[in-house]
């Protein structure tokens, strides 16, 4: 029997004491990236049951059925996924 998905509470971002020269390099040169504003969600997948969790752990699943099906067609056994959650066309 496959153990039930849970939420596990996502790591936050922290200063860096001695940043990584590479991104230091990238930062310097312009390099950036685009902001989308959208919920931090976690997909997590234990045997058959895909669960969706917000960063502060509610279960927003029955919210975002779409997502469920992708993650559905995903082979893993079982994963956590970690991001944000964004809608680029809200015509699809």
């Amino acid at each position: 029997m496959a153990q039930a998905s849970t939420y596990c509470p996502p790591r936050r971002v922290r200063p860096a004491d001695d940043p990584d020269p590479g991104e230091q390099a990238a930062l310097l040169s312009g390099l950036h990236e685009i902001k989308h504003d959208g919920y931090r969600m976690q997909v997590v997948k234990a045997g058959d049951r895909i669960r969706l969790f917000t960063r502060r752990g509610g279960d927003w699943t029955l919210r975002y059925p779409r997502v469920v099906r992708a993650a559905e067609k995903l082979r893993a056994k079982s994963f956590a996924v970690d991001g944000e959650h964004i809608v680029a066309d809200e015509s699809r």
